[in-house]
C-alpha cells in the first residue's frame, strides 16, 4: 500500500496535466452574433440570412471591420446562394440597417456588419 507521501505526489501530478480542447477542423461559425441581428436577417425575404451570415463570418475572418464582398464567394456557393440572389439580399441588408455599403466602381462593395443595438430592441431581450 502506498504511503501517504506517494499518494500526495501522484495526485499532484495529476493535479499539472492540462486538458486541452479539442482542435477545430473544417468551417466554424465566428461569433459572438447578437441574436436580435440574427432574427432580423431571418424576417428578410430570399437569402438574406445566408448572406448576412457571410458577411459577418468573414470580418471576423479577416479581423477586420468591413470587408470586400464577391457575390461569387465560395461561402456563398456552398450554400447554393446565387450571385444575383446574394446582390438583392445584400441590398435588403442595407435598406433594413443590418450592413453598410460602400460601393466601388469596378469592384466589389465594402460592406460591414452594422452590431450595434438599434433603439427599438432596448436590450434585445423578449
Amino acid at each position: 500500500m502506498p504511503g501517504i507521501s506517494e499518494l500526495a505526489i501522484e495526485q499532484a501530478g495529476r493535479a499539472s496535466v492540462a486538458i486541452r480542447a479539442p482542435a477545430r477542423t473544417g468551417r466554424f461559425l465566428a461569433g459572438p452574433i447578437p441574436w436580435w441581428w440574427i432574427v432580423a436577417a431571418a424576417r428578410l425575404p430570399g437569402r438574406a440570412l445566408e448572406v448576412a451570415l457571410c458577411v459577418h463570418h468573414l470580418t471576423r475572418l479577416q479581423r477586420r471591420l468591413e470587408v470586400p464582398f464577391n457575390a461569387g464567394n465560395a461561402l456563398l456557393a456552398e450554400m447554393r446562394v446565387s450571385r444575383k440572389a446574394a446582390r438583392r439580399a445584400l441590398r435588403l441588408l442595407e435598406q433594413a440597417g443590418l450592413v453598410a455599403m460602400q460601393p466601388r466602381a469596378g469592384r466589389p462593395p465594402l460592406v460591414r456588419p452594422r452590431l450595434d443595438l438599434p433603439a427599438d430592441t432596448e436590450g434585445g431581450a423578449e
